[in-house]
């Protein structure tokens, strides 16, 4: 069986801002660490017209922690079909 991985990224129009990858599923931990030290420290205030202030996301499962926390960040959140 192939070994899988899962990765969270955060991509501007320059390209990818930054990423973590890691083997098999994120679990709700490993999604809020990486979200905190990964994707946040680049989200800008959407208001202020900040860089990276958009953050789109395809899993409705994030839906609790992650959008408060890119909220509280000044970001909003778009959720993909």
């Amino acid at each position: 069986r192939e070994e899988r991985y899962s990765c969270i990224s955060a991509m501007g129009i320059e390209g990818i801002v930054t990423t973590h990858t890691i083997p098999k599923a994120f679990s709700t931990a490993d999604f809020i660490f990486a979200l905190k030290h990964f994707i946040l420290p680049h989200v800008g205030r959407f208001a202020m017209g900040e860089p990276h202030s958009v953050v789109m996301d395809n899993a409705r499962i994030h839906d609790n922690v992650g959008v408060r926390m890119i909220r509280e960040r000044g970001g909003i959140v778009v959720f993909l079909p």
